[in-house]
């Protein structure tokens, strides 16, 4: 079964990768003392336990002292169960940990491998040693075992961090400080405030508080939904033409030829129609099969009907591979065939009518099915909204169990969890890191991060050496979005949410909470999109600029560093130096208060003019549209209450004008373009229209009750 990870990818980056996009200026608005070099950031985990490893002189070696080139490790860990690993020579160096340490009474055994002229392995079991493994707590040991965790074909991201928090814990340089941030901010998204945020104000009702279940989907499962689909078909217009290329016809369809007749035999789309009898299609001319498989749809169970069917594609029409037999030309006939040299043979042909054919119209079949979705599983849900897509279920339930009054502080919850402690704490360790001494990631955590192979900045299996600027530009990209959440927390978005609660894939429930007026249902006057907190602006602005100068730092760093391979430079500068160019236009803008050029740097995708595929012979080559100018008013997007609704609409007074109430098409005016104009400046090499006002129809019943609202 595919899993539907699309939704998943939203969770993950929202809290894991929210995880990677938090850490840049102490937390919340009045954080605890952060963790300083001799304030670790975790002083009341204990000192790790000692790991069991062998050394490197515990290998055998060859007649004449020197190393194979790799070995295959045995030994049954303090468990009891039984473990195997193979290593390299160069894997031996710094030592080898025992996974799960070594039972006691037993001994690992190591046996040489040797490969053989065909590229094959074989053990070499004369020289297989028994060893007695020793202990250490060595902080490179602990990495490893880290690291090892990370190898597995099912890795145990839960081991890998346990190891890498005692990795910090035995001794504090620039390497575990690095892992241990790396620590710090995937516990945000398993820790027990998010937990509990995701349980009980998103309603994911198994959410897990442990990684491994977190990035396996454990708590995901398919469900289904009652949903509404549909098919198409065309229906056909015959004219009759003394020249026409169809003859009126009755006939049957067989599962073999008729040799006394003409037969033909029925391919997947046929050139053969008949009248419908069925829905839309009943007394149309449609192609022969789409009146049966409609009738199909229609008698078989909801739970097997499918959602979407292509007839065009993979989904057969019925009789697909049987035969239509032709009986006789019939000026009443159910059938209208292509005039083929058989059907031109057939008895009456000379004074038969003939016809041309002629699209009608498309129509479309409706009916009822039942959807299916691999997706978080929920709490149970209300009675409003327990039909809808699961994922629609989503906002429901947050809108069903969210205090109207209490939406502010829901998202200042959010915030909190985002970045608190751990981001403090991260932050913190990688500020102290020694900027005179590089930090080596090991090529798995690298490759989990998914930060190398193709198209990525670092070649793949390669461990990097990474400065402490570079590092730095992680904070910078998580302080940026601590930014926008900021400018976010500067509105206010509390509002009366009962209005929301009908079933939304109905129509006829549409509003169905709204009657006469009432302010604190109304979003124009119960405070909903207007300023709670001037001060967020500032903190907003701050700490854009303050991220943007990391990811300027960051990105001269990589460039100026002498181990990033060439290659991966080239393919860094070529790929990313408009968005270094962009961040710090933007960077400046925001500073400064003025537009902000988004069409700045070399390669700009936005400033090129698009390449079309070559036209087919005939047809003209499409004239190419695209940017001139686009300048965003930084000024204006971080003042004070910009994005109030009313800002938005025509008002008439402190309620949206309502123009032609009594009309057939009544409208509210959503003032786009004034709007946009005011902060956003576009232009086309076209010269054409980039925003317009929308008039928003008020003539269904929605739009009634919004009439009846506020007349």
């Amino acid at each position: 079964m595919k899993k539907h990870r699309l939704f998943s990818v939203a969770v993950l980056a929202a809290f894991f990768a929210a995880s990677v996009i938090i850490t840049a200026c102490g937390g919340l608005n009045n954080p605890s003392k952060p963790a300083t070099p001799s304030n670790p950031a975790s002083p009341d985990e204990p000192k790790p336990e000692a790991l069991q490893q062998l050394k490197s002189d515990q290998f055998p070696t060859t007649e004449d002292g020197k190393s194979y080139d790799r070995y295959k490790i045995e030994w049954t860990d303090a468990q009891g169960k039984e473990q195997t690993k193979t290593v390299t020579v160069d894997d031996i160096k710094n030592g080898i940990v025992l996974t799960g340490g070594v039972k006691e009474g037993t001994k690992p055994k190591v046996t040489p491998l040797v490969k053989n002229a065909d590229g094959t392995e074989t053990e070499k079991p004369d020289a297989t040693q028994e060893v007695n493994p020793s202990s250490s707590t060595d902080w490179k040991l602990y990495i490893q075992a880290g690291i090892d965790e990370l190898s597995k074909e099912k890795p145990d991201y839960d081991a890998a961090l346990a190891k890498f928090r005692e990795a910090y814990n035995a001794e504090q340089n620039n390497t575990t400080k690095a892992y241990y941030a790396v620590v710090q901010l995937a516990t945000i998204s398993i820790k027990p405030e998010t937990v509990d945020f995701m349980r009980n104000k998103m309603g994911f009702a198994t959410y897990p508080a442990t990684l491994n279940a977190l990035v396996n989907l454990d708590w995901f499962k398919e469900q289904t939904y009652k949903t509404r689909s549909w098919t198409n078909a065309y229906t056909y217009l015959f004219l009759e033409k003394t020249d026409g290329y169809y003859y009126r016809v009755s006939g049957h369809i067989a599962s073999s030829p008729d040799t006394a007749k003409v037969s033909i035999r029925l391919p997947q789309n046929r050139n053969i129609y008949e009248r419908g009898t069925f829905a839309g299609l009943n007394g149309k001319w449609v192609e022969l099969g789409y009146d049966e498989a409609w009738k199909k749809i229609d008698s078989m169970p909801i739970a097997d009907r499918k959602r979407w069917y292509d007839y065009n594609g993979p989904d057969q029409l019925p009789h697909t591979g049987e035969y239509f037999i032709v009986d006789n030309f019939d000026e009443n006939g159910n059938y209208m065939v292509w005039n083929s040299p058989y059907i031109e043979s057939m008895q009456g042909a000379a004074v038969a009518k003939r016809y041309d054919r002629e699209i009608e119209k498309y129509i479309s079949y409706y009916y009822d099915a039942q959807g299916s979705l691999y997706a978080p599983e929920m709490k149970p849900a209300a009675d409003w909204y327990k039909e809808l897509n699961p994922l629609l279920q989503i906002p429901a339930y947050i809108i069903e169990h969210s205090d109207s009054a209490k939406v502010d502080q829901l998202i200042d919850e959010l915030y909190g969890i985002l970045f608190g402690k751990e981001f403090a704490n991260a932050s913190t360790v990688l500020n102290s890191l020694d900027a005179t001494k590089s930090v080596t990631i090991d090529k798995q955590l690298i490759k989990r991060l998914g930060m190398s192979g193709e198209d990525r900045i670092f070649p793949k299996d390669t461990d990097v050496e990474l400065q402490k600027e570079q590092l730095l530009g992680l904070i910078g990209s998580m302080t940026v979005a601590k930014g926008a959440f900021e400018l976010v927390q500067s509105y206010s978005f509390n509002t009366d949410l009962n209005i929301l609660k009908w079933n939304w894939e109905k129509e006829d429930e549409i509003l169905k909470n709204l009657g006469s007026y009432n302010q604190k249902q109304d979003p124009f006057n119960n405070g909903f999109l207007k300023g709670r907190n001037p001060q967020k602006i500032v903190n907003a602005k701050d700490d854009i600029v303050k991220g943007a100068d990391l990811l300027l730092a960051a990105y001269k760093s990589l460039t100026d560093s002498e181990t990033l391979p060439a290659k991966a430079k080239e393919e860094l500068v070529k790929n990313i130096a408009f968005i270094q160019a962009m961040v710090k236009e933007i960077r400046d803008a925001v500073a400064e208060g003025r537009k902000a050029n988004i069409l700045i740097g070399e390669n700009n995708p936005l400033a090129k003019p698009p390449v079309y595929p070559e036209p087919l012979p005939g047809e003209p080559h499409p004239t190419p549209v695209y940017l001139t100018k686009f300048e965003i008013d930084m000024g204006k997007v971080f003042t004070y209450e910009y994005f109030k609704l009313s800002n938005l609409f025509e008002m008439d007074g402190s309620k949206p004008k309502i123009y032609d109430a009594n009309g057939s098409v009544p409208y509210m005016n959503l003032t786009l373009k004034r709007f946009m104009d005011d902060f956003v400046t576009v232009k086309f090499n076209n010269n054409s229209e980039v925003f317009v006002d929308f008039g928003i129809p008020l003539n269904d019943d929605a739009g009634k009750k919004i009439i009846n609202f506020y007349k």
